[in-house]
This record gives structure tokens, sequence and C-alpha cells, in this order.
């Protein structure tokens, strides 16, 4: 600051080494600044502009086709099915809601009897193979398999023909339940007592158990006395 008082008048003063000359830096505008200033306010709708407006934020602009939704929604269903309308009037709020079209409605209905189907399979499969278990451990049974299985079988046929009902015998074909060695132990435990009862009062001479046929297909089918 010394040297600058010594300056003659009229001389320019120099700015201290190391400081910038404030009047050559260029000052920030405003926004609104004449258009050829080194700042402008982007303009509406210019690129880097928040999305907004009508064809803002991911929006379907004015020219994007809307989906047909119909007034009442029509299905075809597998064959073998009928169509509850109880569950179709449930479903339509739905699918207008989400503006579903017919074509788009039906593939949903038929991806829905898809998975039952695979479902049922999967199920049926796996019920089977349970069947063919219970079948192998009754075969192997020490008690009431092996050698023994068809005259057990034909004491617990003697016992399903005295007390069971057309229906019970319908269960046990739909559940495979009589294939279960202890199930079929109870029933050759009680076939054996109401032969037995019967010896003793000589109400049929000794009558002889059943046939194992007698019931048709109820047991082993084409596997009888552990031959499979």
């Amino acid at each position: 600051m010394e040297d600058n008082a010594n300056a003659p008048v009229g001389a320019p003063i120099e700015a201290p080494e190391g400081e910038g000359n404030a009047a050559a830096q260029p000052a920030a505008t405003a926004p609104g600044a004449k258009a050829d200033d080194p700042i402008r306010p982007p303009a509406d709708g210019a690129e880097g502009a928040p999305a907004g407006g009508e064809n803002g934020g991911g929006g379907q602009g004015k020219g994007s086709p809307q989906p047909t939704v119909p007034d009442k929604y029509e299905f075809k269903l597998p064959e073998g099915f009928v169509l509850d309308e109880g569950s179709v009037a449930e479903l339509t709020p739905l699918l207008k809601k989400l503006n579903v079209p017919q074509k788009e409605a039906q593939e949903l209905v038929d991806f829905h009897f898809k998975e039952m189907a695979r479902v049922d399979s999967e199920r049926s499969a796996a019920h089977a193979a349970l069947i063919k278990q219970w079948q192998d451990e009754t075969r192997k049974d020490a008690e009431i398999g092996g050698q023994k299985l068809n005259e057990n079988l034909s004491y617990a046929n003697r016992f399903i023909s005295k007390f069971a009902g057309a229906e019970f015998i319908s269960l046990m074909r739909e559940t495979g339940l009589q294939h279960n060695s202890d199930f079929l132990r109870f029933m050759v435990k009680a076939g054996r007592a109401l032969a037995e009862d019967k010896f003793v009062n000589g109400s049929s001479g000794g009558a002889k158990p059943s046939t194992v046929s007698e019931l048709g297909n109820l047991w082993f089918p084409e596997s009888l006395g552990g031959k499979n």
C-alpha cells in the first residue's frame, strides 16, 4: 500500500501481487438476464429441464392409444369346466380398475387353469408314489405280508363285506388307505375275530374267509401276494 501512496497523481493503481482484478471478473447474472449474458435460465421444456406437464412424469402422451376395456368380460374355459358368474362379477371391477382389455383378461384366465392343471398333476403323482410306498411296505410286512398276504386280505374282505357300506368302500378307493399296513392290519385282525366267532358258535361250520377277488382290485391291482 505504501508504493501506491507514493505513485504520481493519475497513475493507474496496481493490484497487490497475488490478488485478482475484481473489475476483470464477470459477474454472475440473475435469472431473466439478457440473451447474450453468460448465464441464462433454461427455457421451458429444454434439455435438462425437470419432467412435468402433460408429457412429464412418465405418463402417457396425448397420442398414446388407450386400452379398450369391455363393459362385460366374456371368458372361454377348458372343456369340463362351468363358468361361475359370481366369480366373474367379483373379478370384473378389478380388471376394469387395471384397464385390462378382453384379450389380456382371457390370457390371465388361461394361465390360471394351466397352473391348476400343473398343481393337480403334481398332487396326483405324489399320491400315487405314496400308495406304491404303502403297498411295498405291506408286502414286506412280517405279520400280514409275504406268503400270508392273500390269506390276510381275505380276512380283511370278510370284515369289509360284513360292516362296510358302499360309501366307505368308495372312500378307500379314492384315498388308497386300504394299502396302508397299519390300516390293513386292523381289518385283518377284525376279520379273523369275526371268523373265529363264527367257528366257536358253529353258525357257519367254520366258514372260510371271503376270496380276495370278492371286492375286485380294492387291494393290490395285478400284484396280489407280493408277486411284483
